[in-house]
């Protein structure tokens, strides 16, 4: 069984849900897209390096 740091259509969502809900309550855009994949890019290295299966698809 996968575990659910290895889903990076979760891992997307959660931090677009995060984002999404930090611009409801605030009113200012605190993720844009460029910032966003950088970000998933960036938790997708830590994963690979820290995990022994690294990200599946």
């Amino acid at each position: 069984m996968k575990k659910w740091y290895h889903s990076k259509t979760e891992i997307a969502a959660f931090i677009g849900a995060v984002a999404l809900i930090a611009q409801l309550v605030t009113g200012t855009v605190w993720l844009d897209a460029q910032l966003q994949m950088a970000i998933v890019i960036v938790v997708f290295a830590i994963l690979r390096v820290f995990t022994n299966k690294g990200i599946t698809l």
